[in-house]
This record gives C-alpha cells, structure tokens and sequence, in this order.
C-alpha cells in the first residue's frame, strides 16, 4: 500500500508542475538548438550591421516550446519526469522596457508528452509511463526584472513563471539569450527552479517566440 501511495504522490507532483508552471515545463536540450514549431533564428551579431534590434517594445505572444526535466524524491523512492510541450491558440501581449519584462492576457492550449519513470530506493525502476500534456491555460498577467548581460544576452533577476502558492517551488535568476527572424523576437530562457523539501529539481529551456505588436 505504501508503495502504490508513494507511486500516485510522485506522480501528481510531476503532473502539477508541468501543468502549473505555466511556461515553465525529456532533458534540458543543447542550448543552440531550435525546437520544431520555432523558426531557425538569426542573432544579432550574425545579421550583420551589428545590434539592428531591439528588445524593447510591445509584442505579441504567438508561441512557446519548453523542454524540461524534472526529479523530486519523496517516500524513499524518486521520479524522472522529462517533458516536452508546444502550444496552439496563443494569446497575449508583451512589454519590454530596459528593465522589466511584463505581460497581459498570457494564454495559450499545451500539446506535448512527459515520461515518467519511478525508481525504487536502490535505484531499480519501478514504473515507466508516458502520459500526454495537454489543456488551456487561462488568460493570466505577470512580470519580472531583467538586466543586459551582452548586446543579446540578459539575466532575470526574478521568474514570471506562475506557480502555485502552495507549491513550495522557489524559481532562480534566468540567463535568456535573443535571438531574431526578421522583426520577430526569439527569447531562449534557461530554466532552473527547484524544492528543498522533497529535493525537487527542474531544469529545462522555453523558447518564446513573440512579434511586433500591430
């Protein structure tokens, strides 16, 4: 009995943080890969003319393709979640000035598949699913700081990753490169994010894709 509670413990866990996190949720990828659903950027420096854009401005939400890997330990036993999701019917708008990064109306619909494996204390596998992503996420506002690193790297002092208030999950200071096709905005962010009390670790990238807004 204990085991099957441990089981449906560990695995609501994972659940709730790929689904909560918001933008936030199979491992972290190779930082210079593009994941389907983004088109292949082109980065400042590499355009030519030197920095010809801009990060600041208003900007349209129009997509987002999080990898993320996620473990926690609870009850002797530990999961491996590895996740990954792209999102439909976006909505929302982005502000960027020289210090904040905020956003209105954040929404958009979850398609993707996490893999479960559990692992008994002496680290034999015990179960292994794979479950599907999926859901609208409601129209939700938020924010954070930032400061320039380079022409075309920043460092998040705070998360705008929307969590539960109970979840315990504490976010850290996100590096986030910007990357650009044409006049589109591409913000590669670094996930880490984690939970002392059960050792939760969660690891991964979200690649934001965002246009000038008309």
């Amino acid at each position: 009995m204990k085991m099957v509670v441990s089981l449906l413990l560990l695995t609501t866990l994972s659940l709730s943080l790929v689904s909560c996190s918001k933008l936030l949720e199979m491992s972290a990828p190779d930082p210079g890969a593009i994941r389907p659903g983004i088109p292949s950027p082109v980065s400042d420096s590499s355009a030519g003319g030197g920095n010809a854009h801009s990060m600041e401005g208003v900007w349209t939400f129009v997509g987002v393709v999080v990898n993320s890997s996620t473990s926690s330990e609870q009850i002797g036993m530990k999961l491996v979640s590895s996740s990954v999701y792209t999102t439909t019917n976006n909505g929302g708008v982005f502000t960027i000035d020289s210090k904040n990064i905020s956003f209105k109306a954040l929404t958009y619909t979850m398609n993707g598949i996490s893999r479960m494996s559990l692992y008994n204390s002496n680290g034999s596998l015990f179960q292994e699913s794979i479950l599907p992503i999926a859901g609208a996420m409601p129209p939700y506002d938020g924010a954070a700081t930032y400061h320039k690193l380079t022409a075309d790297s920043i460092a998040m002092e705070n998360s705008f990753v929307q969590l539960p208030d109970n979840s315990g999950i504490s976010t850290q200071a996100m590096p986030a490169k910007a990357l650009w096709n044409g006049d589109t905005l591409i913000l590669k962010i670094y996930i880490s994010a984690g939970r002392s009390s059960d050792n939760t670790l969660i690891t991964g990238t979200e690649v934001l894709k965002l246009v000038p807004k008309k």
